[in-house]
């Protein structure tokens, strides 16, 4: 879509020349001045759009990268906790259902969230224990460092989405209005120049058109949604 906006914008920009060499021509087909200053805003406002929602893509991935160094930390120090405890409840297989033994660790976010939580409960339980098979408070304590970092950036990442999606659809209405104004534009321009085919090649579209694969001719293009 940004190479699709990058051309919309500078065949925007051509037009706008041309608009403003024929605006003596024009005006009596309803382009004006105030006309081709909306114009310009419109372009301006799809680039600022446009550059939000980079911004945004960019916000979600830094999140996302830090969200999956968060998961295999919190896999590591679960896993820690699970063997030690295998070794200090060798024979007691009550305590190693409680540190879920023969269960996977969780690997999405959701699941790596509660089971810190559940194992740092678990292994407070059984500090004494564990302490005696190389636990420390250090490696409880990252449990719960783990359990609220994966919680705040799957909120930050949750926020990031939302933000991303509503910044795409604001630069898609952006497109919409810019491409609207364009079609207007170029259709006053047939009008105007109707017998003059040199002028009115001047307003043509730099975007190329491609032929269809099954036919040999093109179309014109529908006029996009007002």
């Amino acid at each position: 879509m940004s190479t699709a906006i990058d051309l919309t914008v500078q065949d925007a920009n051509v037009l706008l020349t041309t608009l403003k060499k024929y605006l003596p021509q024009l005006s009596e087909f309803g382009v004006t001045e105030g006309g081709i200053q909306e114009f310009e805003n419109l372009v301006t406002t799809l680039q600022q759009k446009d550059l939000a929602y980079k911004g945004a893509q960019n916000t979600k991935r830094q999140f996302t990268i830090e969200q999956n160094l968060q998961v295999e930390r919190a896999r590591e120090i679960i896993k820690k906790v699970k063997t030690a405890s295998q070794v200090a409840f060798f024979n007691d297989k009550g305590k190693l259902l409680d540190f879920h033994k023969g269960k996977a660790i969780p690997s999405t976010v959701s699941g790596l969230v509660a089971e810190t939580l559940y194992m740092k409960e678990t292994a407070g339980l059984n500090t004494e224990a564990l302490q005696a098979r190389g636990i420390k408070a250090a490696d409880l304590a990252e449990l719960e460092t783990c359990h609220n970092e994966l919680t705040r950036i799957d909120n930050a990442q949750e926020d990031a989405k939302h933000s991303q999606k509503t910044l795409r659809e604001e630069r898609d209405a952006a497109l919409n209005d810019l491409k609207a104004t364009m079609f207007r534009m170029r259709k006053s321009a047939e009008v105007c120049f109707m017998k003059n085919k040199t002028a009115l090649a001047e307003f043509r579209s730099i975007i190329p058109v491609y032929k269809s694969t099954k036919t040999a001719t093109t179309t014109e293009p529908e006029p996009p949604n007002p």
